[in-house]
């Protein structure tokens, strides 16, 4: 049946953040090109990937960090700026959206 594999959102997120908190690890900004020039490279111009490069360009000497979930999409992100972009291979950038502080 088509539902059969159906897994509810629920486990889908915690299985995302358990592969998130695993492959976790920090970069440098060398390493971050380094990922986007043989990795990423497919979606060179593109806007999202674009305007983060401008942003840790802009910012060389904060902390950035990548981790992969179980589909294969690679997060980056500036902790310090909270600015991060998630990357589907197949299918190109999205920003990621900023944390909202608690009240």
């Amino acid at each position: 049946m088509l539902f059969e594999k159906f897994v509810d959102l629920e486990t889908l997120n915690e299985e995302r953040r358990r592969a998130v908190q695993e492959s976790l690890r920090r970069m440098t900004l060398e390493e971050v090109h380094k990922l986007m020039k043989e990795v990423l490279s497919d979606f060179e111009g593109d806007p999202w990937q674009e305007s983060f490069l401008r942003a840790i360009e802009a910012h060389p000497q904060e902390s950035f960090y990548r981790a992969v979930v179980p589909e294969g999409v690679i997060l980056l992100y500036c902790a310090d700026e909270d600015i991060g972009i998630w990357s589907c291979p197949a299918a190109g950038w999205v920003r990621c959206q900023r944390r909202r502080n608690p009240t």
